[in-house]
């Protein structure tokens, strides 16, 4: 009898497990790790540094964090927004049911950017989708001044909201599709007035431009970027245009000056190098056997002590780092709250989506040797 209760408890044991097998994922999404899918929750091992850079404070845009108590105040201005950006299109006959049917279309490749399975249905994922896509294209068109807004609007009298706002706007998490809102933006604009309009992506940088500035040159010259979301964007605005040279291509002189087709990964890579042979050279002494464990890059005291100098580099970008004949140019970044918001999901990031370079993560990396 014993035996034969052993037996029936291993069949039962096989049998849920040979069931668990074969049931689809509760939460992982099938798309996750591939290319589409780039919309991701922020793995523990990052919210326990800092939990507060990952989630929003004001508003939610997306499915993660819909419906949360704390944001339910803002649920109320995107739908003041959706009743503008509709004032605006149905002068040329665009109404609520035209967004729907757009949208609507494109339910799948939404869901396809998402990490985890969206347990939301259709109609309730595109109405996420048309109030949350209107509301950050309208307010992009208020500030670019595409659009009128009430002078006593809330949003832009207080400037603390809209300052979280930028903040949530960048944040992994609280992300859709940017193809979502290029349609909705694109509906919003006439045929007619198109060729006058600048694109969403210039819209999208002038408005953070307001916490991050930079000449408007600059901005112009990314006006043609396509990010898979607004974070995404935004990271892509900063990366020099060199950066779509392959590694291949790395050249470096004989005076150690990387070539001007260097990507700025390879180039802090390569620096990184440069820096542990200089400060290797004076820490050395003639009789002592070369170190053959991995060199960290030195802090700037040490480099300083090697005869580093350390100088402000010019580039309109921060990634932009140089190192030629002992000199070390980094360009000069203001860190507040909103860029190591910024810094922290950009990284995040890129340590999620396999399909993108790991800019952002090395400079951080740099610049935290550095410091320490």
């Amino acid at each position: 009898m014993e035996g034969s209760s052993h037996g029936e408890i291993f069949h039962h044991v096989i049998t849920i497990m040979e069931e668990k097998i074969n049931q689809p994922p509760r939460r992982l999404s099938e798309n996750a790790g591939n290319e589409f899918c780039c919309i991701f929750r922020v793995p523990e091992s990052f919210v326990g540094i800092n939990k507060k850079a990952y989630q929003p404070h004001i508003v939610s845009i997306g499915p993660y964090h819909y419906g949360k108590d704390h944001l339910e105040m803002m649920q109320e201005h995107k739908w003041r927004f959706l009743g503008s950006f509709l004032r605006r299109t149905r002068r040329h006959n665009v109404d609520l049911v035209h967004l729907f049917r757009a949208v609507e279309q494109m339910e799948e490749r939404i869901r396809e950017c998402y990490s985890e399975m969206i347990e939301i249905d259709k109609n309730s994922l595109v109405k996420m989708m048309v109030l949350d896509g209107c509301f950050v294209v309208e307010l992009f068109c208020i500030v670019g001044g595409l659009s009128d807004t009430n002078i006593d609007d809330p949003i832009f009298n207080m400037q603390w909201i809209l300052t979280f706002i930028m903040r949530d706007l960048l944040r992994l998490e609280n992300q859709i599709p940017f193809f979502v809102l290029e349609t909705l933006f694109k509906l919003s604009i006439s045929g007619s007035d198109r060729k006058n309009v600048c694109s969403l992506t210039q819209l999208s940088l002038e408005f953070f431009n307001y916490m991050v500035q930079r000449p408007v040159e600059v901005i112009e010259n990314h006006a043609d970027l396509i990010g898979k979301h607004l974070l995404d964007l935004f990271r892509m605005s900063f990366l020099p245009s060199s950066s779509q040279v392959t590694p291949r291509n790395r050249t470096t002189s004989s005076s150690g000056e990387l070539s001007r087709n260097t990507s700025s990964t390879e180039r802090t890579s390569t620096i990184s190098t440069c820096l542990s042979e200089e400060t290797s050279k004076m820490s050395t002494s003639s009789t002592e056997e070369p170190s053959t464990f991995l060199q960290l890059i030195p802090s700037a005291k040490k480099l300083h002590l090697a005869g580093i100098q350390f100088k402000p580099g010019k580039s309109d970008s921060f990634l932009d780092v140089k190192f030629n004949n002992g000199v070390l140019q980094i360009p000069l970044l203001t860190i507040d709250d909103f860029s190591s918001s910024v810094f922290l999901n950009c990284v995040a990031f890129e340590q999620c989506y396999h399909y993108i370079t790991n800019h952002v993560t090395t400079y951080a990396t740099f610049m935290g040797c550095l410091i320490n």
